[in-house]
């Protein structure tokens, strides 16, 4: 118990160095960025084990984590590890607010337009925000939670980190969310698709 508590915390730490950095970099205008082709579906697939292992490593085997892959798989023009890291900031944040439910990441195909786009998005059945909260959550260090009874981890940099590495891809990332009923984060990256 008390070793599981150590590799815990030396791994929150680790990510908190690692935000930190980002952060560094991003103000400093060094983070870069090296785009690439590669499929989507193989970028999520790689999500499923680490969000196994996560599960267990918090206590979350009640909340399911969904993969919602589109039938035709599609390749995308971006960098593959900001891509990642974004997901990987977005699916967090969903797993640490919500007790009971999902977490679910996908996307959608907007064939109509020319060039086609994609729009993804993880959508969870946390706790969700209010309109006051929601106006905070892309600004460094800020941390929405109000509920004393229960200590929600992080240092408030993951979502910022995460808005910054989206503008420098070229999209845009928004939230809505409604409080008791979860929120969903979209993620639009112009002229992706290959």
């Amino acid at each position: 118990e008390l070793s599981k508590l150590i590799n815990h915390s030396a791994d929150t730490l680790l990510k908190l160095i690692d935000d930190i950095f980002d952060i560094a970099k991003i103000e400093s205008g060094v983070l870069s960025v090296n785009k690439k082709t590669f499929s989507v579906d193989e970028a999520f697939m790689k999500l499923e084990p680490i969000y196994q292992d996560k599960k267990i490593k918090q206590n979350k085997e009640n909340v399911r984590f969904i993969i919602n892959k589109q039938e035709d798989d599609i390749t995308i023009n971006t960098d593959p590890l900001r891509f990642q890291q974004i997901l990987i900031n977005l699916i967090d944040n969903g797993m640490k607010f919500t007790e009971d439910g999902f977490v679910e990441v996908g996307y959608r195909l907007n064939k109509s337009s020319d060039p086609q786009n994609v729009i993804f998005y993880v959508k969870d059945t946390g706790i969700g925000m209010t309109d006051e909260q929601m106006n905070k959550i892309f600004k460094r260090f800020s941390k929405i939670e109000e509920d004393k009874t229960k200590i929600y981890r992080g240092a408030g940099l993951g979502l910022a980190i995460s808005k910054n590495i989206v503008a420098l891809l070229g999209g845009t990332l928004w939230a809505e969310s409604e409080v008791g009923k979860g929120s969903i984060f979209t993620l639009y990256l112009p002229e992706s698709v290959t």
